[in-house]
């Protein structure tokens, strides 16, 4: 179901009264609301899988998805071109959506990797595996900084969680950086002090501090497998490193 620039669910802003206002303005949106003055909001649209929320200016917090009761069996949600900065409450404002899979986040205003954390929480969104990001701002600052952006949403997710990232699957590299690397020291053991300071406190204040340690850490890898390649060909004679 596309309700693209709709401009009245989610929104706690909006009184009583507008509400109404806008229900009787939109009478696709009146019988979802009032289930045609019958039964439970959970039976209108027992088969709703794909939910479109594009432009409808939602932000900063993404928009109240329990109000309505109908997006429980919701399986891909887009929520591009909103101003979205902020993922916190997400586990509340989407708390009876376990099945979804896929979101589509693009053309927001996340700028802190770290929001994605509160999609990783396995408790809430059990099922998300594929998640959209394209056109945000943590992409630029990824490019910037030049570090791999996918790797840090990895990690946000859980390492072993997320499939793909704006369609693409995940690469294995970019799942190995997240694993074994991030916030970790040579020995592979967690670096909580750097994980707190420099992940859970990130903000668009302190944007250059963590852009430039995941910079580091990727360049790090990098150079690593471009070493065991070497050592792999010179031990193998010029053969096939693979």
């Amino acid at each position: 179901v596309k309700l693209d620039a709709c401009g009245w669910i989610g929104s706690c802003e909006i009184e009583e009264e507008e509400i109404k206002a806008k229900e009787r303005e939109n009478i696709f949106a009146m019988r979802m609301l009032r289930g045609g003055g019958g039964g439970g909001d959970a039976d209108i649209l027992p088969n709703l899988t794909h939910v479109s929320l594009e432009n409808n200016g939602f932000g900063p917090d993404v928009p109240d998805l329990t109000t309505t009761g109908i997006f429980s069996k919701a399986k891909c949600v887009s929520l591009k071109n909103n101003a979205i900065s902020l993922l916190s409450n997400a586990g509340e404002r989407m708390r009876y959506m376990e099945r979804l899979e896929t979101i589509d986040l693009s053309s927001n205003d996340i700028s802190v990797i770290a929001e994605f954390r509160f999609l990783g929480d396995e408790g809430t969104f059990p099922r998300l595996r594929h998640v959209s990001v394209a056109d945000n701002p943590l992409v630029l600052r990824s490019q910037h900084y030049e570090y791999d952006h996918i790797a840090a949403l990895v990690f946000a997710f859980g390492n072993c969680r997320l499939k793909t990232v704006d369609g693409v699957p995940v690469s294995s590299e970019s799942r190995k950086i997240a694993s074994t690397m991030l916030f970790r020291d040579d020995s592979g053991l967690a670096m909580d002090a750097l994980y707190e300071n420099l992940y859970l406190n990130a903000s668009d204040e302190n944007a250059c501090f963590l852009g430039n340690y995941l910079r580091d850490v990727c360049a790090r890898f990098y150079t690593e497998r471009s070493m065991k390649k070497d050592r792999k060909r010179r031990e193998g004679g010029g053969g096939n490193a693979n």
